[in-house]
């Protein structure tokens, strides 16, 4: 779970997959982020980790058990982005202007850094 920077917003994420974002005022959920099946898909396994853009409120980062880190934009309720890359147990990816850190459970390749752009 993670909330946008001006904190109207939170998202959560899990087992099925999905990215949900509720208005934290009403707790209402503002969108539920899915793959479409269009040009990319969703996490194909469990979600450990989800994190706001600290810059752009639309955008969000997550990944989790199936090899990849998926960038999401609220607008398009869908993922818009996808890398090859960790295998992610627990709370180990963050967000900083144009790069995302991520850690694996690996032996090898712990850290990895990615550009958004």
């Amino acid at each position: 779970m993670d909330y946008t920077r001006d904190g109207k917003k939170f998202v959560v994420a899990g087992r099925d997959r999905n990215l949900y974002v509720y208005d934290d005022a009403t707790r209402e959920m503002i969108a539920c982020m899915h793959s479409r099946g269009l040009k990319i898909w969703g996490h194909k396994n469990r979600v450990f980790t989800v994190k706001c853009h600290p810059d752009d409120e639309n955008i969000l980062v997550s990944a989790g058990w199936d090899g990849s880190v998926k960038i999401y934009d609220i607008r398009d309720k869908g993922p818009v982005g996808t890398m090859r890359g960790p295998e992610i147990s627990g709370d180990s990816l963050d967000v900083f202007e144009d790069l995302i850190v991520a850690g694996s459970n690996r032996n090898q390749e712990t850290m990895q850094i990615f550009s958004i752009s």
